[in-house]
């Protein structure tokens, strides 16, 4: 194959008397003296071409990592890559319309988001990975078309999860096609061998805590049975993780933290130190401690968070355990001053109709509160508590539960005071704790202390009291 050369340059282009944005004049050599020119029209000034290589961006978004690993078990040398800017994600992905004089190959690296229209390219079994600013292993699915010489069009990203739309496409462009590999890997493979963790087991409940993509625990069950935590999705909303709370209430940047690779060191055969490495937007870094019982379907985890940056930060510890509810079962907290003729908006942390369905899926009885989950929610509910008994459970059809216990703790809480909290909206179901604000100085830390068990119904633990009315 000859070695494709690119020299880019800006042209102002006119339609139908108005002035569009100026083009990208792309120059693709071939040969000497033989040049091939791609003209994206309406492109802006942020998008680029570079020759395919680990490493690029996967799109341009400012303050936003998105760098291309690989394309999986592929030479994709004397290949040129079209990198777009992210562009608005509530509009669909930027596309654009290219212009070539010879004959090309056209691959689209298509984000997994919705269902975007392709008509006219081909589906492949070949898949790009890379990293995006969560250090999660993303697996995009290529598309190919040949197109003779003359115009290339390159669709938006149409396809859609709620407001959000899908990444530009990167198109990746070459005069063969890409030959495919004998040893495909499935996406889910590739996922798999991105994870990277340690598994403690004590013969009654295994975990696992992965420091790859981040620190997270991302298994926790008695073996052979199903899993009581949400398996990993596309998003990082799965399995228990650590966030924080500053005084006036989240803070999505802080929470930066919890998706920092981590390094597990064993400490004993039922017991790991996890250390994550300092999130560089806050300063603070993450540190877990996880012991497992000797003999009991029980694990402790110390969540303590430093601060290592130059400045005094207040912050609250939050502990969130994303349930794998299955669209049944469900969700209760202690709150020592519940009743069933108690107001629901002593509980509430969202706006409902209390009359509607959202409504119906609250549980108020003596000492609880709670949370019916019977299928994915349309919307968003969330109640919480402030109680002294510091115990949420996640409740399976069958009466077996995941209860996990943290103090409530001294000083201010966040987030309304409440140190207990369940939340409901789509399929996702938590179980959180909260822990007191704390004024950190350079190099200070602050902790939360969970208990986790898993309790079948013979073995429930007297002190929660758990209706068996059906209604609830």
């Amino acid at each position: 194959m000859a070695y494709l050369h690119i020299r880019f340059g800006f042209i102002p282009l006119r339609l139908s008397g108005k002035s569009l944005a100026f083009g990208l004049l792309l120059l693709v050599f071939a040969s000497p003296g033989r040049a091939l020119d791609v003209v994206p029209l309406q492109a802006p000034a942020e998008t680029r071409v570079m020759p395919f290589a680990p490493g690029i961006p996967r799109s341009f978004k400012p303050a936003w990592r998105g760098d291309v690993r690989e394309l999986p078990g592929m030479d994709a040398k004397d290949t040129m890559a079209v990198v777009f800017p992210r562009g608005d994600g509530r509009k669909p992905g930027l596309g654009g319309t290219l212009r070539a004089d010879r004959p090309v190959w056209v691959y689209l690296s298509v984000f997994d988001r919705g269902r975007p229209s392709l008509p006219g390219w081909q589906p492949t079994n070949l898949h790009l990975t890379w990293i995006n600013d969560n250090n999660d292993l993303v697996v995009d699915r290529l598309f190919e078309r040949a197109f003779p010489a003359g115009t290339v069009e390159i669709p938006p990203h149409d396809g859609r999860e709620g407001s959000d739309y899908g990444v530009p496409h990167l198109v990746l462009i070459r005069e063969t096609p890409l030959s495919e590999p004998v040893n495909l890997k499935t996406p889910e493979q590739l996922r798999d061998e991105w994870l990277q963790g340690e598994t403690l087991s004590n013969g009654a409940i295994e975990v696992t805590v992965t420091s790859r993509p981040y620190l997270r625990l991302t298994a926790l069950r008695r073996p052979g049975e199903v899993d009581w935590l949400r398996p990993r999705q596309k998003r990082g909303d799965w399995g228990l993780r650590t966030w924080v709370m500053i005084p006036s209430g989240e803070n999505p940047a802080l929470n930066a933290l919890s998706y920092q690779p981590a390094q597990i060191e064993r400490s004993g055969p039922l017991r790991l130190e996890a250390r994550a490495a300092p999130d560089h937007s806050s300063g603070l870094s993450l540190h877990w401690t996880v012991e497992l019982d000797p003999h009991r379907a029980r694990l402790k985890i110390t969540h303590t968070i430093r601060n290592q940056s130059a400045r005094t930060q207040t912050v609250a510890p939050w502990a969130i355990a994303l349930v794998n509810f299955d669209g049944a079962g469900r969700t209760l907290a202690s709150a020592e001053d519940a009743r069933p003729d108690s107001a629901p908006t002593a509980y509430l942390m969202t706006g409902i109709d209390q009359a509607g369905p959202a409504g119906r899926r609250l549980i108020l009885d003596h000492g609880q509160i709670g949370l019916r989950l019977a299928g994915p929610a349309d919307d968003t509910l969330k109640i919480g508590s402030r109680s002294r008994g510091g115990w949420v459970l996640y409740e399976r059809p069958d009466g077996s539960r995941l209860v996990s216990r943290s103090p409530l703790p001294e000083g201010i809480i966040p987030d309304g005071g409440r140190n207990l909290t369940l939340y409901h909206r789509g399929t996702a179901a938590e179980i959180e704790h909260v822990g007191a604000l704390a004024a950190l100085a350079p190099g200070e830390e602050t902790t939360l202390e969970q208990d986790l068990t898993v309790e079948n119904p013979q073995g429930a633990h007297q002190a929660i009291y758990i209706p068996r009315n059906s209604a609830n």
